[in-house]
């Protein structure tokens, strides 16, 4: 099973793996900020989110 998968079924609803450096739309990127949950990590981290 992939990843993206794995983590569907484990949180039961759909999931968008993004590498913030591809993006290169700024309005895009800043939709993705104020709406993306971090699943992972330390609170204070910049990345993995």
């Amino acid at each position: 099973m992939k990843f993206k998968e794995s983590l569907e079924n484990l949180l039961k609803r759909t999931v968008d793996l993004v590498e913030i450096q591809t993006l290169k739309n700024p309005i895009l990127k800043r939709s993705i900020d104020n709406t993306k949950t971090k699943v992972y990590g330390r609170e204070d981290s910049k990345v993995a989110v």
